[in-house]
C-alpha cells in the first residue's frame, strides 16, 4: 500500500472522536477466538431489515428457551453498536 494503515486503537483521542462524531460504527472487541463471530455480527448489523425486526422484539431472556435468549443477546448488542464509543467486548453474547 502507499499508506501505512492505520488501526482504530493507534488514534489520538481527537481523531477518535471525529470518526465517532462521523457516525463510523465502532468493532466488537476479538476475545481469542471470537474473530469470525465478531466479522459475521458486523456484516448482519449492516442489514437493517434484520436488525429492525431483532430490535422491535419484546422479550426477555429464559432459563430453558435458549434460541430466544440468543435472539435477546443479538438485539442486546445490536443495541449498544449503535451507541458505542469504543469498541465492545460481546461478552453477553457469548453466555
Amino acid at each position: 500500500p502507499v499508506e501505512k494503515p492505520v488501526f482504530v486503537e493507534d488514534l489520538a483521542p481527537e481523531e477518535m472522536q471525529g470518526l465517532i462524531s462521523a457516525g463510523v460504527p465502532m468493532g466488537l472487541e476479538n476475545l481469542g477466538n471470537t474473530c469470525y463471530m465478531n466479522s459475521s455480527l458486523q456484516i448482519i448489523n449492516n442489514a437493517p431489515e434484520l436488525v429492525d425486526a431483532v430490535s422491535s422484539l419484546q422479550v426477555g431472556r429464559t432459563q430453558f428457551d435458549m434460541q430466544q435468549n440468543l435472539v435477546v443477546a443479538t438485539r442486546d448488542l445490536f443495541k449498544s453498536m449503535k451507541t458505542a464509543t469504543e469498541p465492545i467486548a460481546p461478552h453477553g453474547f457469548l453466555a
